[in-house]
């Protein structure tokens, strides 16, 4: 290298939390390069119902999906452009029901993470669709952020004859919540189902444990917590419950589905849905 010559450093700059964010442009870089993950979707509540009745817990949550690439410098208007970067928040999880002979309640879907440029978007990534409340029927899984170049995984349904199915692994995208256990018409109660592995080619194997019948499904994590930029898992399901409150759906992990929550027999309230996991984003300007 010629003396005298500078080589700037990669700037790196990662964005954990939901929210917009002023980004200028810095001089002396050739590429601005992107990694964005979607909000993940909540977990729905799981149904409050009579005995000798079926009551479906609430379906897991949808992961959010990544999109990533890279811009000239030169493409994005030069040094000093002013960019906005949204981050999407996960979804909420739907409110466990509190009132006899009841559905359960619709979890929120994840918000889109994207980058606009004088208010034209030119990076974008979907949240996952919230899971549906438990009803005498169903549960339904919510589906995943597809508007993305590599999905999310669909949640896990609920169940009133086994534990809820695990939900598939997402190859890259967020993982996708477990689903929350049923009762079925013997009123025999089911555990919550297992949170689906996100970003599943970076080493992460980990599923997330649903919970027990009478308890929470557990929050998620990664299972490599040492790769900042690697999508999340989705939280456990709640167990149901014919005696006490139904379980909780653990919350997901960045982009990754909330866990559904658990039904429960009337006079006890069901289990409330977890939270989505929140959206992310890594900027290097090189």
């Amino acid at each position: 290298m010629p003396s005298g010559t500078f080589v700037a450093l990669p700037n790196i700059s990662d964005y954990p939390n939901p929210g917009t964010f002023n980004i200028v442009v810095p001089a002396g870089y050739a590429v601005m390069e992107f990694f964005l993950i979607g909000g993940g979707g909540g977990g729905g509540s799981g149904r409050r119902g009579a005995a000798s009745s079926a009551r479906f817990g609430g379906g897991g949550g949808g992961g959010g999906g990544i999109t990533q690439g890279i811009y000239s410098i030169a493409e994005l208007g030069g040094a000093g452009v002013s960019l906005s970067l949204t981050i999407g928040g996960g979804g909420g999880g739907g409110a466990a029901k509190t009132t006899n002979d009841a559905d359960g309640a619709n979890g929120a879907a994840g918000s889109t993470t994207q980058i606009t440029v004088a208010g034209n978007t030119i990076a974008l990534v979907a949240g996952g669709a919230g899971g549906s409340g438990g009803t005498n029927s169903a549960g339904a899984a919510g589906s995943p952020g597809t508007a993305a170049q590599f999905p999310g995984a669909t949640g896990a349904a609920s169940s009133t004859s086994a534990t809820p199915s695990s939900p598939s692994n997402a190859t890259v995208g967020g993982g996708g919540g477990g689903g929350g256990g049923g009762i079925d018409a013997s009123n025999v109660a089911r555990a919550g189902g297992v949170g689906g592995v996100g970003g599943r080619v970076f080493i992460n194997t980990t599923t997330t444990a649903g919970g027990a019948v009478d308890a929470n499904g557990s929050n998620a994590t990664i299972g490599a917590a040492a790769l900042a930029a690697v999508a999340g898992n989705g939280g456990g399901g709640g167990g149901a419950s014919n005696s006490i409150i139904g379980g909780n759906g653990g919350n997901g992990f960045r982009g990754g589905g909330g866990g559904g929550g658990g039904a429960s027999l009337n006079g006890n309230n069901s289990g409330g849905g977890g939270n989505g996991g929140n959206g992310f984003a890594r900027i290097i300007f090189r």
